[in-house]
């Protein structure tokens, strides 16, 4: 259930996307690297056997023993996904703000690169909401 949960969730922010414009103006592998790769090493450096508790979370499989550790890491998860997304937005303005040169340019840069500045913070921020938070609130369920 879990997993469908995630699928669905996931499958609404692209239709979203879709009914406003082309997916791949949401798509920046730059983007998606820094956030998932901060994520995931941040992750992989605050909790020993993190993904393989992950992944039994999501399929439903954990003990109550368990449960308690992946509330933990959900909550770690969520807190670098937004950190990392806002982290990012900061490396965007920083690029933005060095590519001024010259003011009679700047409809030409300025919307690519604010566009990928926001991307990041649009990437932490989902990561949080459809897989983090549910995540997090499941495991807390089984707790109880």
């Amino acid at each position: 259930m879990r997993l469908l949960t995630i699928l669905l969730a996931t499958s609404i922010v692209v239709a979203s996307v879709l009914m406003g414009g082309q997916l791949m103006d949401f798509v920046n592998a730059p983007s998606v690297l820094f956030v998932f790769g901060i994520t995931g090493l941040g992750l992989m450096g605050s909790h020993r056997n993190a993904f393989p508790l992950i992944f039994r979370g999501i399929m439903g499989t954990l003990s109550s023993e368990e449960s308690a550790s992946l509330t933990h890491i959900a909550q770690t998860g969520n807190r670098l996904s937004i950190g990392s997304g806002w982290a990012g937005v900061l490396v965007g303005a920083i690029q933005m703000l060095q590519a001024v040169d010259d003011t009679s340019v700047f409809p030409d840069w300025f919307c690519p690169a604010t566009a990928v500045c926001l991307l990041t913070a649009l990437y932490g921020h989902t990561l949080s909401v459809v897989f983090w938070v549910p995540l997090e609130q499941s495991s807390k369920t089984l707790d109880a």
